[in-house]
């Protein structure tokens, strides 16, 4: 009896162990554990927005949750070529049961631009609107996960 209360003991013992070992921050479980992205509220157009998108020519796009204390939020636009600029942004306006969101960018030099942003309701992409130099542009982004900020 001594014998199978030890040896499952020491089975147990190893068992977690190993357990630990999945959960260790330097194993790639982890890490891959981290990237799941834990759910989003979808119920507006600006909730919507909030985190990491990509564009089809590699833009990474990252956006943080409105301060409500000054309605003011962070976009980061980190380029392929490794270009960061840092903006803030606020909202101008939004369909609050559509895709539609008004963002206006806002820069250290006192330049602003506002965009609009159709984002589906599943918050999985997103069209901006824009214009650049007097021509309309426009950009579909895929959302990627719930970072705000570059790595």
């Amino acid at each position: 009896m001594k014998t199978c209360v030890a040896i499952f003991l020491l089975a147990l013992l190893i068992c977690a162990c190993s357990f630990s070992q999945n959960l260790s921050p330097t194993t790639n479980d982890y890490r891959e554990q981290s990237k799941i992205d834990f759910k989003r509220d979808l119920t507006t157009p600006s909730l919507r927005l909030i985190g990491h998108w990509k564009s089809k020519v590699g833009d990474n796009l990252y956006y943080s949750a409105i301060d409500t204390s000054q309605g003011i939020g962070s976009y980061f636009l980190a380029q392929p070529n490794g270009n960061v600029a840092h903006y803030q942004y606020s909202i101008v306006g939004e369909t609050s049961n559509g895709e539609r969101v008004r963002v206006k960018l806002l820069n250290s030099d006192d330049w602003s631009r506002v965009e609009t942003y159709y984002i589906s309701k599943d918050g999985k992409r997103m069209i901006i609107e824009t214009v650049l130099l007097g021509f309309e542009v426009s950009a579909t982004l895929e959302y990627i996960d719930s970072k705000t900020t570059p790595e």
